[in-house]
């Protein structure tokens, strides 16, 4: 499995510790960013330039830039219903009482109930595997994955057919990637929710 491009926050030092710090509003939490996975967006490495996606750096302030960058070309943007469940823990205990934290690893699922014959056409590619460079977006607003986005493998693709009068096709493809922590999270231009900065 490969590593995610983007940089995790400074390990503490235990000679020097300093708390991260926080923001808590007693009159106006930030309690409503909805969770559900609702884009995916999708490139690949820059032939000329390993660990760069071949839309380049994304500006998510940006929503010209964004639907410019995923145009079909260089990168595209998947409508789906997913989520990303909690990463599988990667801990061993050492000497003195101590633990170390490995790699995690991160999943993304996402159902594609659009079932064009382009759609089923890119869920059949993904069965062959590989390897992309994704972010995704919540409902709520939310764009995970940075400028740079996230190196990640097909884990799984299908496109089953279930029994039953009231069932409809749809392909899953699945997607992981490593790293000890969570992408960095930004809003989206392209949101329903989205609020310039200083607006």
């Amino acid at each position: 499995m490969i590593q995610a491009l983007y940089e995790c926050p400074a390990v503490q030092d235990c000679e020097t510790p300093v708390l991260p710090s926080v923001a808590f509003d007693e009159c106006s939490p930030d309690a409503s960013r909805r969770a559900e996975i609702n884009r995916v967006y999708v490139s690949y490495e820059d032939p000329a330039n390993a660990g760069v996606p071949a839309t380049g750096a994304i500006d998510w302030s940006d929503a010209s830039g964004i639907t410019t960058a995923f145009d079909g070309t260089n990168g595209i943007i998947l409508t789906v219903i997913g989520d990303k469940p909690d990463p599988e823990e990667d801990q061993r205990q050492v000497s003195n009482n101590r633990t170390i934290i490995g790699e995690r690893t991160h999943t993304i699922n996402a159902t594609i109930d659009d079932m064009s014959d382009d759609n089923y056409e890119f869920v059949r590619s993904m069965q062959m595997g590989g390897k992309y460079i994704i972010w995704y977006e919540t409902i709520g607003g939310s764009v995970f994955g940075g400028d740079e986005g996230i190196l990640a493998n097909v884990n799984s693709a299908t496109l089953p057919l279930e029994r039953g009068d009231g069932n409809y096709e749809a392909g899953n493809v699945q997607f992981s990637w490593k790293k000890v922590c969570d992408p960095p999270r930004e809003d989206s231009a392209l949101s329903a929710n989205y609020v310039a900065p200083g607006v």
